[in-house]
């Protein structure tokens, strides 16, 4: 009984403040991405459609999916090519107004930011963000760095010589453990390599078996999921959801025979619905693309409406 007076008077405060929070997550859980155009829009995952929220500069140059979302702070971090100063730069933009927060430059060359060699995960715990990628100037070397955004501060954590990370390659940063797991290839060995996040140096590495080709990392089972292929599975493998464990490894989920070729590892996490949503072309028709949201704990495809936006990233803000 909620009343003028006394304890039903607090209680009407908390009940007020209680649904103020739950409708400010319901308007922040929100699927973003930034288009060929350089717009930040939102993406309908049942439609499919595409909503401009705001303008980004016209002269970022951006490889695909180079970005990730700090869902604490409400900032995606992308990695841009500025075509004026001819300068590589992590910028944060505020979600959803698409402001500029932060700007940091990074020692990688137009020749090398390509969209193959680079990589972009946050450590939320800390606000830092991790960044791969080659300078131009030393071959084959692929160096990892730790990024404080707020000041500018650069941490080397490792380099990676003859080694070239793979065209779509994924990566992803596990809190618990505080790895950053990148994978690279050498000749036609395809490995995960975990780099220590505080101190540097590689920790573990773990041959990628299950060929995931997409990786997100899921806080409520603390396990990362994506697409792989179980090459067990008929004469050319079967599109699988996929999980990877920083200590168990790899474990199939289930299989998904309607769907083939994936986008590069263009792929976000609904935290709180547990969908995967992931762009996937139907088997058969490798000429369109369906944004295809996966039901972690059943493995089915619940929605996969025609997608026929051109994103540079995708990324859920939890």
């Amino acid at each position: 009984i909620i009343t003028k007076f006394g304890k039903g008077n607090e209680m009407n405060k908390t009940i007020g403040f209680l649904l103020v929070v739950i409708s400010c997550l319901v308007v922040n859980a929100q699927l973003y991405g930034v288009d060929f155009n350089n717009n930040l829009v939102t993406v309908d995952p049942t439609t499919g459609s595409v909503t401009k929220t705001a303008s980004l500069p016209s002269g970022w140059a951006m490889s695909q999916q180079l970005s990730a979302i700090d869902n604490s702070r409400k900032i995606l971090y992308l990695g841009v090519f500025n075509q004026t100063s001819s300068q590589t730069f992590l910028v944060g933009v505020s979600l959803p107004s698409g402001r500029i927060l932060s700007s940091v430059y990074i020692p990688i060359p137009a020749s090398a930011l390509v969209g193959v060699g680079e990589s972009l995960d946050v450590d939320e715990d800390s606000g830092d963000v991790f960044f791969t990628g080659s300078d131009g100037t030393q071959g084959s070397v692929h160096h990892v760095w730790r990024i404080t955004p707020s000041t500018g501060i650069i941490q080397t954590l490792g380099s990676m010589s003859g080694t070239t990370l793979v065209l779509g390659e994924i990566h992803g940063y596990d809190p618990i453990n505080q790895i950053l797991w990148l994978e690279y290839v050498a000749g036609t060995t395809f490995n995960l390599y975990g780099f220590d996040a505080a101190n540097g140096g590689i920790k573990s590495i773990v041959a990628n078996s299950a060929m995931m080709e997409s990786m997100n990392w899921n806080p409520k089972d603390k396990t990362f999921w994506g697409f792989g292929v179980n090459t067990t599975d008929g004469p050319t493998g079967l599109r699988t959801l996929v999980s990877f464990n920083s200590k168990s490894g790899f474990t199939y989920k289930s299989g998904l025979p309607q769907f083939w070729i994936i986008d590069s590892d263009v792929s976000a996490l609904n935290v709180a619905t547990q969908t995967l949503y992931v762009i996937l072309s139907p088997q058969g028709n490798d000429n369109v693309y369906d944004l295809v949201g996966v039901n972690l704990q059943t493995g089915k495809a619940i929605t996969y409406p025609r997608f026929t936006a051109n994103l540079w990233t995708l990324n859920y803000l939890n």
